[in-house]
């Protein structure tokens, strides 16, 4: 039996923990090692002011699951609205994937950018979740990176 919740900011070293082993998983400990550094410094204002909101799915009252949505704007597109959603820190413990949780977790996200009117998510996928998200409808982007170092 699961229960989801949305994330507190009492719940930072838990996101903080979700965003460094989903680098792990996804062979990058560089970038897991940038999640436990310079993320926090990040996460906390973001949670206070509403630009995060982080979704926990939990077993036997702990966390096993998590998501998160960055709030941000963009230019006006055809159907005029600025503001966005990005899907961030899907992550699941081992011992409960294959059982829905990310869908769900990533189902909910969605249900609440749409409650705030939000048409357009995006997010960078992992091979493993994929189909997950191709599952609930994301199409790919033909997205280029430029980076300077």
């Amino acid at each position: 039996m699961y229960t989801f919740r949305r994330a507190a900011l009492a719940d930072q070293a838990t996101i903080i923990y979700h965003r460094r082993q989903m680098f792990l998983d996804m062979g990058s400990p560089e970038r897991a090692e940038m999640a436990e550094r310079v993320f926090p410094g990040w996460l906390e204002p973001a949670l206070q002011d509403g630009t995060y909101l982080g979704l926990f799915a939990e077993h036997e009252g702990k966390v096993v699951a998590g998501t998160g949505i960055m709030f941000y704007h963009w230019l006006p597109g055809p159907d005029h609205k600025t503001l966005r959603g990005y899907l961030l820190n899907v992550f699941v413990e081992a011992e409960h994937r294959r059982k829905g949780l990310a869908k769900e977790l990533v189902r909910q996200a969605l249900e609440i950018c749409q409650e705030r009117g939000i048409t357009v998510v995006t997010l960078h996928a992992s091979e493993m979740g994929r189909p997950v998200y191709e599952s609930l409808g994301f199409k790919p982007l033909n997205e280029m990176i430029w980076r300077v170092g």
